[in-house]
């Protein structure tokens, strides 16, 4: 086991190159995929959408990383204009904020198609550039797993082997995408099904990959900053679903009609 940083000399630098990379080649493909497929929100509503996905991405990014660095919480008060910029970012961050910036936005634009389905593979490719960055980025990086003497254990650089997170989750990505792609093209997804899909199933991904990482748990039950995330994200798209179908299947059965007959039974 050789330490990462012993393969990829000075790889830390070029996190920042991957994750613009990322940024570009997403947006690359999200406009491929518009001249393929018609957006459902057109005009100018689709740019303020776009406007509001960023704002939340950004927003929740950063704050949620910041409540992950309980550390850097604290150092708000001797350094409050630079502990959130080194703080980090986080994906769950940016992906539940983004999607609760657009809806806001939908509701005051009047949007009520689906407008996410574009999106959804551009933002997995997106993420798998990104999570290469993160792997080159090693201990700097903070999203390696616990540590585990384990076949696929990675030394980051300090002599200790540790779960290499981020390849887990490029080769979930990978597989989720492929997924996706496969049921698009035998069935296909109705309105927003595709963007729901992913998220959800990315979402319960980070709930059970999160546990291998050496996160500050926020409350009793030892849920970490992005768990918590994971888990309103969840309660979002599946809340309404579950209440539906517990309704319809607890509900009381409708009584037949009493019918009269004109004729005495013999």
């Amino acid at each position: 086991m050789r330490p990462i940083h012993a393969v990829f000399a000075h790889a830390a630098a070029l996190h920042p190159v991957f994750e613009a990379l990322g940024l570009c080649l997403g947006f690359q493909a999200y406009r491929v995929l518009k001249r393929r497929e018609a957006d459902p929100v057109g005009g100018p509503a689709r740019f303020w959408l776009l406007v509001a996905a960023a704002v939340g991405a950004s927003a929740g990014s950063r704050a949620t990383a910041a409540l992950e660095s309980l550390a850097s919480l604290k150092s708000l008060a001797d350094t409050p204009s630079t502990a959130l910029c080194h703080s980090g970012k986080s994906i769950v961050g940016a992906l539940v904020c983004g999607l609760f910036a657009v809806e806001l936005a939908k509701r005051a634009l009047g949007v009520r198609r689906r407008s996410g389905d574009l999106f959804t593979y551009p933002t997995i490719l997106g993420l798998i550039i990104g999570r290469v960055g993160c792997f080159l980025g090693g201990l700097e990086d903070c999203t390696f797993g616990v540590a585990t003497a384990g076949p696929f254990a990675v030394d980051f650089g300090d002599g200790i082997g540790r779960h290499p997170a981020q390849l887990y989750e490029i080769a979930f990505l990978a597989a989720l995408g492929a997924g996706l792609a496969a049921y698009d093209r035998r069935k296909g997804f109705a309105d927003g099904g595709r963007f729901r899909a992913f998220l959800v199933a990315y979402l319960l991904f980070r709930l059970a990959a999160d546990a291998f990482k050496p996160l500050i748990p926020l409350t009793p039950g030892g849920f970490a900053a992005t768990q918590i995330l994971c888990l309103v994200g969840l309660a979002w798209y599946l809340a309404p679903s579950l209440s539906s179908h517990f309704a319809a299947r607890f509900s009381p059965c409708p009584q037949p009609h009493a019918t009269t007959s004109s004729t005495t039974p013999r």
